[in-house]
């Protein structure tokens, strides 16, 4: 069955000359896929993912004059007499999807975060997006090597305290995506009911409009963090009538998208909540593309013109590039927000989708000036990350974790990590630092372009 999905696909490659390498403007939404988009969408999974931007937008000649790596060195250097070097008053950390799987169990994620422990565990905020309920009495669910249709997607407690581990692993999670309710309503509600159990920040899904409302807001070192999440799609599944508050839903794929709601919630974040900053947890873009389409590039500048300062998007299963987007305010003040389009999977489980092993974590340094109320984006570095994963004779994983992207790279070009990769890995490597290349992340942590901060 497996071959014979890959074989129409590739006919369906040679009855579109080839077009299916580039992004398109579509929503992306199972629930209003037609036949030839289900067809890409498929194309995209099993064999390629679509690696070129939408045409007609310079998309990739854009990111490229939004760097994120020049200005950043002489600030860690010293900066000047002019623009001293900010120390951080908190460090937020983003992070991808977590997918169940079944490679992360207790035998495989004793190094999970090893690697980057200093870079990502370390921070005081530490997010990522949850991708599926946590219903404990079902079966655990992940994607599976044929997808016809969207998985009903489960994870156990088990796994989710293997990614939170106790406070000290992931603290922050958006619950708002297209598995929200993989489960059922039901199964929300008990997701709902863990996460309370285990005393995290959650957003995205709710049981009443007063709990909607009520917008989560974390507090370190007297910066104040406001939390809001929204998701494009349920994919086939449908909110109660009567009941929308369940999951934050805008058509986010889709030009034009009213963003009114989102702004309300800016609004009560800054008056009602006293918000320093405000972080704005979207799931949207297109699945296994590498740059967002110009519609959503827009969307991204306007949410940020609402008054967001940090966008931190997911959905793609891939990384895509970010960029600091500068405005001026009908008062004539200049702001600038940071937009990560998608930071790829923290977790997964999709070995055919040949770009998956690839992710990301941004690490972002937010200053409180002293007797003030402004907050400044200080510094922002990122760290592209390899999932690795080692198989026992039985194709069990005995161990899951995440390494340091660059520092393995270099490691395979100095014959380093003989012993930890195999052949058919470091090629994935090789393959996976062309894509990294194309979309301009230099990786070594460099992201601040021009200007020392980010004035909000």
């Amino acid at each position: 069955m497996h071959h014979l999905i890959k074989a129409v696909l590739r006919l369906f490659w040679v009855l579109t000359a080839g077009r299916v390498r580039s992004s398109r403007q579509v929503e992306g939404n199972a629930a209003t896929m037609n036949t030839p988009e289900k067809l890409w969408w498929a194309y995209k999974f099993y064999i390629q993912p679509a690696t070129e931007p939408q045409s007609g937008h310079n998309i990739r000649a854009y990111f490229a004059e939004h760097r994120f790596d020049e200005g950043w060195q002489q600030q860690q250097e010293g900066g000047s007499e002019q623009n001293p070097p900010l120390s951080p008053t908190l460090t937020l950390a983003l992070a991808g999807d977590i997918l169940p799987s079944p490679n992360l169990h207790t035998g495989s994620a004793t190094h999970f975060f090893d690697e980057i422990a200093d870079f990502y565990l370390s921070a005081d905020l530490r997010y990522a997006n949850l991708e599926s309920p946590v219903v404990a009495d079902q079966p655990v669910c992940w994607p599976g090597e044929n997808i016809i249709s969207p998985p009903r997607m489960n994870n156990s407690p088990e796994v989710f305290e293997l990614i939170h581990r106790q406070g000290r692993g992931v603290n922050v999670f958006s619950t708002a995506n297209n598995h929200a309710l993989d489960q059922g309503v039901e199964g929300l509600m008990t997701t709902l009911d863990y996460l309370d159990s285990q005393n995290v920040v959650y957003v995205g899904t709710s049981r009443s409009v007063a709990e909607r409302d009520d917008i989560p807001v974390t507090e370190v070192n007297g910066v104040r963090v406001a939390w809001l999440s929204y998701t494009f799609s349920l994919n086939r599944e449908k909110l109660p009538e009567g009941r929308e508050y369940l999951v934050n839903l805008l058509p986010l794929n889709l030009p034009d998208c009213d963003i009114t709601p989102i702004i309300e919630q800016v609004r009560h974040a800054r008056e009602q909540k006293g918000a320093h900053v405000v972080v704005a947890c979207l799931h949207w873009s297109l699945e296994y593309e590498s740059f967002p389409l110009a519609s959503l590039m827009q969307l991204g500048h306007r949410i940020v013109e609402a008054g967001v300062d940090i966008i931190a998007g997911n959905h793609p299963h891939g990384l895509q590039p970010a960029e600091r987007y500068t405005y001026t305010t009908p008062t004539g003040q200049v702001r600038s927000g940071l937009i990560t389009y998608a930071l790829g999977d923290l977790v997964s489980d999709t070995p055919q989708l040949n770009f998956s092993a690839l992710t990301g974590v941004c690490r972002i340094g937010l200053t409180r000036f002293a007797d003030s109320d402004d907050v400044t984006i200080s510094s922002v570095e990122f760290k592209p990350l390899y999932a690795y994963r080692r198989y026992d004779e039985q194709g069990r994983c005995t161990d899951l974790r995440l390494l340091d992207f660059r520092r393995l790279q270099q490691g395979i070009t100095e014959n380093q990590y003989s012993l930890l990769l195999d052949s058919r890995q470091k090629k994935e490597v090789r393959r996976l630092t062309r894509v990294l290349d194309d979309l301009d992340r230099r990786g070594d942590g460099a992201t601040v372009p021009h200007d020392d901060t980010f004035p909000m």
